[in-house]
């Protein structure tokens, strides 16, 4: 989202490798160029101390410990599950010291675009992140009454075995295993009211860009950085590449903009470098960092390539081995190192349940889309070059060993609390 680049590119390849400036971003242009270029927020970068490329910081959330879940950076062998789940505990309504501070984020952005925002004579870039509806799973109580009597049930697990590298996943990540029926919806129930508790948070920022007289010459990009399977193939998590986990939202507003029109052309989070630099008048190709990023702009005018191919990586958290997307057109492939692929067609399959990798009538697109992902890295490669900085930082931590007994982060604390580490 900073820098344009991919994971392979940044070396960023967990929470405990996070970006702290290393890789010029955006802001770092932006502020060279005079404008003004302020984070209210989540960030998740390593510290505040680091220069990221902002003017200020307000309310920064970094990871913790300047390095977050040590024990995450245990990949070969895998560690066991999780002796209890925070994230099946933490399931009463009212709010949790995440919403609160998501809360007063939107509180300060909206007197920032009043009081400061108006006062540039430059065009300026806020970067104002919420947590919501990441877990904990706990809506303030008027949002999770929105749902309270919803016909909700649970999300079904996909028929038949999980993929092999995705069950070594789930036998780290198994917080399934705490869930009931019962908890489940209640899990649901609380999801969709912090969904509705960001969308609050994000109209009173745009009720304050409105009185504040610059809604016309604003220009607005919605994203987000990941989704949540939410109990669907026993999996509650973000780390793998089923639509649920990997679809964001992208969502384009301002001058130029043509309202309510949908864009068929597939984007990336590497988009938003040059979209960011083109939104003050920045040309990106004068600052290309990343020949497969796009400026936006112009994709929101003319949707004029839904065979746009689009890539993803993971290296992080209960992974045996790196994991790799690409999607064209109505086709993804997901390649795991060391583990035949699979291979969805999203058109007649939208929920991903059979995988065509196999199947001999396409094998010629499984070879095109695996083409196109060694034409961006070298997958094995780039799984050697993580795992051994990661095992680097094993061994500064004092070993595998003492690294097991360190606990599950399961989640990074807001500003004034202390991490708490859990069996």
């Amino acid at each position: 989202m900073a820098t344009g680049r991919y994971v392979h590119q940044t070396g960023c390849w967990d929470n405990a490798h996070p970006y702290h400036g290393q890789v010029e971003s955006w802001a770092h242009i932006l502020r060279k160029a005079g404008h003004r270029v302020v984070s209210i927020g989540k960030l998740h970068y390593r510290n505040e101390a680091d220069d990221a490329g902002f003017d200020e910081q307000i309310m920064p959330m970094h990871v913790a410990r300047n390095g977050g879940d040590i024990k995450s950076l245990l990949r070969n062998p895998l560690p066991g599950g999780k002796e209890r789940s925070k994230l099946a505990e933490q399931l009463t309504p009212g709010g949790s010291s995440k919403t609160s501070y998501d809360s007063q984020v939107t509180q300060r952005t909206c007197r920032w675009l009043q009081e400061v925002g108006v006062k540039q004579d430059k065009p300026w870039v806020l970067f104002m992140s919420q947590v919501s509806p990441h877990p904990p799973l706990t809506a303030p109580s008027e949002f999770f009454n929105l749902y309270s009597d919803a016909d909700i049930e649970p999300i079904k697990p996909a028929a038949g075995s999980l993929h092999p590298w995705i069950q070594q996943f789930r036998n780290t990540r198994n917080d399934d295993d705490f869930f009931t029926d019962e908890t489940r919806i209640l899990a649901l129930r609380n999801y969709y009211g912090l969904c509705s508790f960001a969308d609050y948070n994000i109209g009173l920022v745009l009720k304050a860009l409105q009185t504040s007289g610059q809604m016309e010459n604003t220009r607005i990009i919605y994203t987000s950085d990941h989704g949540d399977n939410l109990g669907a193939r026993t999996l509650w998590s973000k780390c793998d590449m089923y639509e649920e986990a990997a679809r964001v939202p992208m969502i384009l507003a301002g001058p130029g903009v043509p309202s309510g029109s949908v864009c068929t052309t597939p984007t990336s989070l590497v988009d938003l470098y040059p979209t960011v630099l083109e939104a003050v008048g920045i040309d990106p190709k004068a600052h290309e960092v990343n020949p497969r990023s796009k400026s936006l702009w112009r994709c929101a005018v003319v949707d004029d390539n839904p065979d746009r191919v689009v890539f993803s990586e993971y290296h992080a958290a209960a992974s045996p081995s790196a994991s790799y997307m690409i999607r064209k057109g109505r086709y993804k492939y997901i390649h795991y190192v060391g583990y035949e692929p699979e291979l969805f067609d999203l058109i007649s399959d939208p929920g991903e349940l059979e995988n065509l990798a196999g199947n001999p009538q396409y094998e010629g697109v499984r070879t095109e889309l695996e083409a196109e992902l060694r034409k961006i890295c070298h997958p094995e490669e780039q799984d050697r070059r993580a795992k051994a900085r990661q095992q680097d930082t094993v061994e500064q931590f004092g070993g595998r060993a003492a690294v097991e007994q360190m606990g599950w982060l399961q989640g990074t604390p807001v500003p004034g609390e202390e991490a708490d580490p859990w069996r």
